[in-house]
C-alpha cells in the first residue's frame, strides 16, 4: 500500500461569514455543544493518527489547538509551528517520505472515510485532485508528493507574497491548479454557511437517538467533555432541548441546543434556537428561531452581552436578511460574537448583529426591523 500524510491547517473562517471574529480559529470554534470542528477532523482521522500533521503559524492558536488535542486519549497529532512562511511548508514536502499528501482546512465540518480518499488518489496518481462530499466541494486537495512538489515551485516568488500560508495554498496555489474533482462518500455539516450552522446544530436536537447521529458519534469515544454539569435551577424548564455542560438555565428552554457555560436567567425564555458558549441572556428575553455565536471575551461573573427584556426572532417567518441574503433566510435571526443588546431591545426575524457591536450602537436603536442589519462601525 501507497504511504501518505495528511496535513490540517488552521486557515480560520471565510470572510464571506459575517458575525465572526476576524483572525478567531476555525479549528476551536463549537459544534453540537460538546465538541470543536477539530475534533470531526480528528475523529475521522483517528485510524490514520501517526500520518497526520497540524500546522499553524503563531505561537498562541498551536498553545491552545495542542490543548484541544489532549482532550482525545492517545492522541498523537503534532502541532507544527511554521515561522519562516511557504518555503518553509516546501522543504517540509521535499524531506516527506510519503508518496502522497492531502492538504485541508479545518474550516469544514464533515464525515468522511479517509480510505476513500487514498483509493481515488491512487487511481490517479499523476493529478493534483480537489475532493468533494456528497457532491459538495470543500478544500482537501490530494496529490502525489512529486506533483504537488512541481505545482509549489511552478510559481514564483511565493517568498514575497504576504499572504499567510493557508491562504497562499488554499486561494491561490491549489485552488487555480487542480486537475479535477472527485466525489467521496460522507456528509457535510458546515461548509461557510450560517444557516447550515444554525439547521445541522438544532438538527441534533430532534436525532441525538438517531441511528445516523449514534453512527458519527461513536467515533468520539473517549473524548472528554466539559468536566461541569448542566445546572438546572427551580424555575428552570427544559423541553425537548440539549443543555451542554458548564451551563445554568433559570428559564425556559424549548427545541433548542445550549453549548457549553451559557447562563439563561428567570423568565427568560429560548424557543427553536442555538445559543453558543459562554453567552449569558438576560432576565425576561425571548428568543426565537435564532443563531447566537458564541462569546469569547472576558466578562465580569454576573454580567450579560443579551439584557433583560431583550426580544430576539420570531415565531413564524421566512425573510431574508437584506445584507446577507444567502447567508441568514429562512427566517432566522443571527447575533454576531461577542455582540452586546443593551436591555428591552427587539431583534425582529431575519436580522443580523455584528460581531463586537458595543452596546450603545441599539440603545441608540433599540429595534431592528426585519432583514436588517446593524454593524459595529457602519450600518447598511
Amino acid at each position: 500500500m501507497k504511504s501518505f500524510s495528511i496535513y490540517l491547517f488552521e486557515k480560520g473562517f471565510s470572510r464571506d461569514i459575517p458575525g465572526l471574529k476576524k483572525h478567531f480559529s476555525a479549528a476551536l470554534f463549537p459544534f453540537w455543544g460538546e465538541y470543536l470542528f477539530i475534533d470531526f477532523a480528528l475523529a475521522n482521522l483517528q485510524d490514520f493518527s501517526q500520518c497526520v500533521y497540524l500546522l499553524v503559524t503563531d505561537n498562541r492558536t498551536g498553545s491552545i489547538i495542542s490543548s484541544a488535542l489532549s482532550r482525545w486519549p492517545e492522541n498523537s497529532t503534532p502541532v507544527i509551528l511554521l515561522k519562516k512562511g511557504i518555503q518553509e511548508f516546501i522543504n517540509r514536502i521535499e524531506s516527506e517520505n510519503a508518496d502522497f499528501i492531502f492538504l485541508s482546512t479545518l474550516s469544514t465540518v464533515s464525515q468522511l472515510d479517509p480510505d476513500n480518499l487514498i483509493k481515488v488518489m491512487a487511481a490517479a496518481p499523476h493529478d493534483l485532485l480537489k475532493f468533494s462530499i456528497g457532491t459538495i466541494p470543500v478544500d482537501i486537495y490530494g496529490a502525489s508528493r512529486k506533483v504537488l512538489l512541481k505545482v509549489l515551485r511552478s510559481f514564483p516568488n511565493l517568498s514575497a507574497d504576504n499572504r499567510s500560508i493557508s491562504a497562499l495554498l488554499f486561494d491561490h496555489i491549489l485552488h487555480t491548479s487542480f486537475d479535477f474533482i472527485e466525489d467521496i462518500p460522507g456528509r457535510t455539516f458546515f461548509q461557510n454557511n450560517l444557516t447550515q450552522l444554525y439547521e445541522k446544530n438544532l438538527w441534533l436536537v430532534s436525532n441525538i437517538d438517531s441511528s445516523e447521529y449514534n453512527s458519527i458519534i461513536k467515533r468520539f469515544k473517549g473524548i472528554k467533555s466539559s468536566d461541569k454539569p448542566a445546572v438546572i435551577r427551580n424555575d428552570g424548564v427544559i423541553k425537548s432541548s440539549i443543555i451542554s455542560g458548564g451551563s445554568q438555565i433559570d428559564g425556559y428552554v424549548e427545541n433548542s441546543l445550549i453549548f457549553k457555560d451559557v447562563n439563561i436567567r428567570r423568565g427568560a425564555r429560548v424557543i427553536n434556537s442555538i445559543v453558543m458558549n459562554h453567552n449569558r441572556i438576560g432576565a425576561g428575553s425571548v428568543i426565537y428561531n435564532s443563531l447566537i455565536l458564541p462569546c469569547v471575551s472576558e466578562r465580569a461573573k454576573n454580567s450579560q452581552n443579551i439584557g433583560k427584556q431583550v426580544y430576539i426572532g420570531s415565531k413564524n417567518s421566512n425573510i431574508c436578511n437584506q445584507d446577507f441574503p444567502d447567508q441568514i433566510n429562512g427566517g432566522i435571526t443571527v447575533v454576531g460574537m461577542d455582540a452586546e443588546i443593551p436591555n428591552n431591545c427587539v431583534i425582529e426575524a431575519g436580522c443580523f448583529v455584528s460581531a463586537d457591536l458595543p452596546h450603545h450602537k441599539l440603545r441608540d436603536k433599540p429595534r431592528l426591523k426585519k432583514g436588517s442589519s446593524i454593524f459595529k462601525d457602519k450600518e447598511r
